[in-house]
């Protein structure tokens, strides 16, 4: 049986783990309030577990898509690449403008939703 393509190349393979991996360490003080029915009323009020596995999923995609989006741009996986100073800072802002952008469409669609 074959692997998916995805799985053969190891730069996407360490970015898809890479981007797990950070996900759930993020959000890991809040998946360790839940497991506690004291502490979770006191850090983090009204929080349910499905709000937790939203946070952590759309923290994953945002990271592969900035990945996938510095990786198209820049061809950071490349040998022949070099990874100079001012490619770095414009990863960096690239990185930051991308998501602001993401972080504005979030507030805007939980806005559209409130006012409903």
């Amino acid at each position: 049986m074959k692997a998916p393509s995805l799985f053969r190349d190891k730069y996407w393979l360490s970015t898809l783990i890479i981007s797990a991996v950070v996900a759930v360490l993020i959000h890991f003080p809040e998946v360790l309030s839940l497991s506690d029915s004291l502490e979770r009323q006191e850090l983090f009020p009204d929080m349910q577990p499905k709000d937790v596995l939203n946070e952590i999923l759309f923290t994953f995609i945002s990271l592969l898509l900035l990945f996938g989006l510095n990786t198209l741009v820049f061809r950071f996986n490349s040998p022949l690449v070099r990874v100079t100073t001012p490619k770095m800072v414009l990863s960096f802002l690239l990185t930051w403008v991308v998501d602001s952008f993401l972080f504005g469409f979030i507030i805007i669609s939980i806005f559209r939703r409130l006012m409903r």
